[in-house]
């Protein structure tokens, strides 16, 4: 094997490699969402570091701590439910974070992109579930912050996973 062929074939390595650890937090936020206590919607969402190194934060949606679990309402936008994307970001220390990606089981709301754009740590969403509204998508890659559908997570056609590989 020539070096520019051997070269070629460790990035393709690495970036299968990569692939693989983001897999497995998308993963660890699906076997979250079930301890959601939403009626209608159970979500879940982690903050982890580009280089998929630790988790910094998990969240998953329902009623504000200390009120009852039987509040929620069916009802699409009168929910009541605390976002599981707020409920990570609350735990997430931004200010010393290294660049971070959110995953989130639901694509998030207008609320909670504005939310993730605060959060300056935070350099990609991805995502499993479409939502009915996708104004937060929208204004997050508006705003240089992109989203990706999970299932289109592949090394051969997405430029932003080297990007977020090389801020490991």
């Amino acid at each position: 094997m020539m070096a520019q062929e051997k070269i070629v074939f460790l990035r393709n390595v690495n970036m299968e490699r990569y692939l693989e650890k983001l897999k497995t937090f998308i993963q660890i936020g699906k076997i979250i969402a079930p301890l959601s206590t939403c009626k209608r919607l159970q979500v879940g969402s982690i903050i982890f570091p580009t280089d998929c190194s630790m988790i910094y934060a998990i969240g998953y949606n329902g009623q504000p701590r200390q009120m009852p679990n039987d509040g929620c309402s069916k009802e699409a936008g009168n929910c009541g439910c605390v976002h599981a994307e707020v409920n990570a970001v609350i735990k997430f220390d931004n200010n010393f974070a290294k660049s971070s990606l959110l995953y989130t089981t639901t694509l998030p709301c207008l609320a909670c992109a504005r939310m993730i754009l605060n959060c300056t740590s935070i350099v990609g969403v991805i995502w499993s579930q479409d939502y009915r509204d996708h104004s937060g998508p929208e204004l997050l890659i508006q705003y240089n912050i992109p989203t990706i559908y999970e299932h289109d997570l592949k090394h051969d056609n997405i430029e932003i996973l080297k990007h977020w590989k090389s801020l490991c």
